[in-house]
């Protein structure tokens, strides 16, 4: 197996199993500081597809080193890795692209309609208000005068006072009922006297009488 780690299988996760009743223990570039893996016997644990090869790899040579074979034999080495990769999760990653395809689509997204007609409509504002004339204040012109002809005086009297119209202030319930009473005969009993005390103003002087007319 290539126990060297690929750009396309980084990504990628395999599950693998020790088959081995003894712990495995394994190293990779341990040059550059990396700690050493370990997977218990029997269990399972999962790596990226480089680090699961190599750790395959090393698996296998010790099984086969305990059982006195042959660590070339391909036949028992396929068998043991079927065994021993329990699972393989790829996944796709997308193609790296080039500088060239990265320029033409900045280039196709800077034309596209939404983000142009925003540059433009923003330069006709620029335009707009650089051509829009200011606006100068004029001064009022004074009235001309021409001989013989003089406005017309204000010939209305106005030291004669307005007409004050007398407001007649509303009378009480007690002078409605008493009006009505005394001065129209009217009789008012108990039950209709209960029914006139609910009764807003208005709507009093409306069912009996207006004291204010005998004043006029």
């Amino acid at each position: 197996m290539n126990t060297e780690p690929q750009i396309a299988q980084a990504f990628d996760t395999v599950s693998i199993q020790n088959i081995d009743d003894e712990d495995f223990i394994f190293e990779y570039d341990k040059s550059k500081g990396n700690y050493p893996y370990i997977i218990p016997a029997g269990q399972v644990k999962r790596f990226p597809r480089f680090l699961a090869e190599h750790a395959v790899k090393h698996l296998i040579d010790k099984i086969l080193n305990k059982r006195k074979e042959r660590t070339n034999h391909e036949v028992l080495r396929q068998s043991l890795a079927e065994q021993i990769v329990i699972a393989e999760e790829v996944l796709q990653q997308p193609p790296v692209k080039s500088e060239a395809e990265i320029l033409k689509e900045r280039v196709e997204s800077l034309n596209s309609p939404s983000e142009l007609e925003m540059v433009l409509k923003k330069n006709r504002g620029k335009e707009e208000i650089a051509t829009t004339p200011p606006v100068v204040d004029t001064p009022p012109v004074p009235d001309e005068k021409f001989e013989g002809l003089e406005p017309a005086l204000d010939t209305t009297d106005k030291d004669i006072p307005p007409v004050v119209e007398e407001v007649k202030p509303i009378p009480t319930r007690s002078e409605i009922y008493s009006y009505a009473t005394n001065k129209m005969g009217m009789t008012i009993g108990e039950d209709e006297k209960k029914k006139f005390d609910k009764m807003n103003i208005e709507k009093l002087l409306q069912e009996l009488a207006d004291p204010r007319e005998s004043l006029v």
